[in-house]
């Protein structure tokens, strides 16, 4: 999964619903209003500049911009990974 900065895309919202729900167990949607929903969320930044990066476990990291229709988190959503496999 490759994502752009700005607006998810409807079906980029289902896919990182979907990966968030299997990671942490939690159910995330891709529509809301919802307790956890990535309706009009959007992405401010992918990469590995380290003044995003709140760990130093993962060399990159994505920021998440929660909409109000999340209900049970807001702000920002940093989502740490390793450098995908080729």
């Amino acid at each position: 999964m490759s994502l752009a900065v700005g607006d998810l895309s409807t079906a980029d919202q289902a896919t990182l619903a979907a990966i968030l729900t299997t990671v942490d167990g939690t159910q995330w949607a891709a529509t809301g209003p919802a307790e956890y929903t990535l309706a009009g969320a959007k992405v401010l930044y992918v990469g590995n500049d380290t003044s995003w990066a709140v760990s130093n476990l993962f060399p990159n990291v994505m920021v998440v911009e929660l909409s109000a229709q999340c209900l049970l988190m807001t702000g920002r959503m940093y989502l740490h990974f390793s450098d995908p496999e080729v």
